[in-house]
């Protein structure tokens, strides 16, 4: 038994790693409207995970409780696998549906607690000097 096939996790645990890997693109979306190039492996992890729920795991209730994804290591190079085309669609929207959940769900938690994430003005302690503390001043006193 593999690693990744010994323990039972479920939809929403699986999801909270796709939102974590979507929330820094969310926060550049969101702060400066622009989308940054940097993300590549958080997308391979989200775009896997998902593909993974729906494929082999069961956990898209248009594909139901099957596995119509090859165990990794077992694909066809010809795409010989046995599944019509529009299965292998219809598991790609689902896995979709999932990132496009989860990238809502990335973005409303970053709204929701956008004036925690926004840094306030640390107080200025250095303002215009006074007559008394201009060096070579003497304090009154």
């Amino acid at each position: 038994m593999s690693e990744a096939d010994r323990y039972g996790y479920s939809a929403r645990y699986l999801r909270g790693p796709i939102v974590g890997a979507l929330v820094g693109r969310a926060a550049e979306q969101s702060v400066y409207a622009d989308v940054p190039t940097g993300a590549e492996s958080d997308l391979d992890q989200v775009s896997r995970i998902a593909r993974q729920m729906v494929g082999r795991w069961g956990m898209s209730e248009a594909i139901g409780p099957m596995t119509v994804l090859p165990h990794p290591g077992s694909e066809s190079p010809l795409g010989l696998d046995g599944l019509a085309p529009a299965t292998k669609e219809l598991a790609d929207s689902e896995a979709r549906r999932i990132v496009d959940e989860c990238y809502a769900e990335a973005l409303a938690t970053l709204e929701e607690h956008r004036q925690q994430l926004t840094p306030s003005p640390a107080p200025c302690s250095i303002g215009k000097p006074s007559k008394s503390t201009l060096p070579g001043r003497r304090h009154p006193g």
